[in-house]
């Protein structure tokens, strides 16, 4: 009795600290927008409108999963802050490096179609070089074996042969915190095959988990001086990366202190450092091996087999998009953002973060990422799978930390769950979604999946997924609730719903 006496105290103030946050700033207080299933009541809106408070954000978009049945779909604040126009359910915002999901399904999609594998270098597994007579101007000779991931790495292995001359002669200083052993073999010709042996052992699933040692980002505008590109003429990003891999890049601190940067930080496999060129690598590799370019692979094999038409890259804007908002941590503000304007290299950083979308549209895509093959004996769609459940399970097998696309596993004692994380620092708009693993839920194993997309580039927000996710596991939820479109929900079997 003293036990419900609290739970009912709980969920009166839930109720009341929903009507203050809509009620303390009279008309201009942040609305809220879409659907749920009642059984949730308003702890979650409060949860969202605390977060979006405390943190200056103008507003959201949140929906969540469970059992494969979208339970909550909602737009809260403000999708205009200055025009107060509300944030709806469907607007939508960048979703930053959660884009790296969506490019690891494409690659993973071609792993299942046999045209890849995980394990097969990037390059080749075996790279030679014979040397020119002392005295000769005549170049070295490259031998490969031609098992590599990637199309024409002539580029790639002539790049690499440059980079230790150009790494130690160079005026910059070197970055002293990334010196790898390549540059201390006693001599040019060792430092450079000593650089082919550590490019001989990149794998796709190094890439794909961050470990292959690549540089964190590309640089345009160094690749174009390298390759003497005209404004007008589009860079590939085959260029890019091999002007990466020359030792091209100088960064410059913010004291004012240049260095230039080793393109292999590292051997492959030994440690792990975020690389959005690497998932751009990826998006090279996709485009290669399907014969499509990145856009219109993810489009036609990715968002379209879910009924997802409203996924655009970051450059296309419409009334469905939200006003974008950027953080300045100097001035400790949300200032309004006009939209980027595109440039000659804007569809280069696709693949590593340049989608927009809503929160439904990264459940929809999570959802087809649920490892089981029937909920209640309701089985899955089978056309609304991205990928074989075993191959999903690889993605978070979390095994000498290859973890694919996602940020990290996060093992508890009572469940688990993976989480990416789509803020940029220097762009507005972001993301984060979770997908959660209750081993406990049903009678088998099954997920609830969290997605949160913000208008402004400042979303840990890890905790305020955790603590939804909380509150969808303990709320019994009718198997006949879902918001999805009919024609493309992941469960069949049964006859829904979807008013509430």
């Amino acid at each position: 009795m003293e036990r419900e006496t609290f739970r009912s105290i709980g969920r009166l103030l839930t109720f009341a600290s929903v009507f203050l946050l809509l009620s303390a700033c009279g008309g201009s207080s942040p609305p809220i927008s879409g659907k749920q299933t009642p059984l949730l009541g308003t702890e979650i809106d409060a949860l969202v409108l605390k977060y979006l408070e405390d943190n200056e954000i103008p507003g959201a978009t949140v929906a969540v999963t469970k059992n494969g049945r979208l339970v909550l779909w909602k737009g809260y604040g403000w999708a205009d802050r200055e025009n107060q126009e509300a944030m709806k359910p469907w607007h939508r915002t960048r979703i930053g490096s959660v884009s790296k999901v969506v490019t690891a399904i494409g690659v993973l999609q071609l792993v299942e179609s046999g045209d890849i594998s995980l394990d097969q270098p990037v390059y080749s597994s075996q790279i030679e070089v014979i040397w020119p007579r002392a005295g000769s101007s005549d170049e070295p000779w490259l031998l490969s074996n031609p098992d590599g991931a990637l199309n024409n790495i002539g580029i790639y292995l002539d790049a690499l042969v440059e980079a230790p001359e150009r790494l130690l002669n160079s005026k910059e200083e070197l970055d002293v915190n990334s010196l790898p052993q390549y540059l201390d073999q006693g001599g040019s010709q060792a430092n450079v095959e000593k650089m082919l042996e550590w490019a001989s052992q990149i794998r796709v699933w190094h890439v794909l988990s961050h470990t292959a040692g690549y540089l964190r980002s590309g640089n345009t505008k160094v690749a174009r001086d390298y390759w003497n590109l005209g404004a007008n003429v589009p860079l590939s990003y085959a260029q890019l990366h091999a002007a990466m891999l020359a030792g091209t890049y100088v960064y410059t601190t913010s004291e004012g202190k240049q260095f230039r940067a080793v393109p292999l930080r590292f051997k492959a496999g030994l440690n792990r450092r975020y690389s959005n060129h690497g998932f751009g690598v990826l998006g090279l590799l996709i485009s290669e091996r399907s014969g499509q370019s990145y856009h219109d692979y993810i489009q036609d094999n990715v968002f379209a087999p879910l009924g997802l038409s409203n996924l655009v890259d970051a450059y296309t804007f419409t009334n469905l998009d939200a006003t974008s908002y950027f953080y300045d941590e100097k001035k400790d503000q949300t200032q309004r953002k006009m939209p980027p304007a595109p440039t000659i290299d804007s569809m280069l950083g696709l693949a590593t973060g340049g989608w927009a979308a809503n929160a439904h549209d990264m459940a929809r895509i999570l959802c087809a990422l649920d490892t089981r093959n029937d909920v209640l004996g309701q089985p899955y769609v089978a056309e609304s799978r991205l990928l074989d459940s075993e191959t999903i399970k690889s993605m978070v097998e979390n095994e000498f930390g290859r973890v694919l696309g996602w940020d990290k596993v996060e093992d508890r004692v009572t469940y688990d769950y993976v989480t990416k994380d789509g803020s940029i620092p220097r762009v507005p708009g972001g993301a984060r979604v979770s997908k959660y693993f209750y081993p406990d839920l049903t009678n088998i194993d099954t997920e609830i999946n969290v997605a949160i997309l913000f208008n402004v580039n400042k979303v840990p927000a890890e905790k305020l997924l955790n603590n939804i996710a909380r509150i969808v596991k303990k709320t019994s939820i009718p198997e006949d609730y879902d918001l999805f479109d009919p024609n493309y929900r992941c469960v069949s079997g049964v006859q829904f719903m979807t008013g509430g």
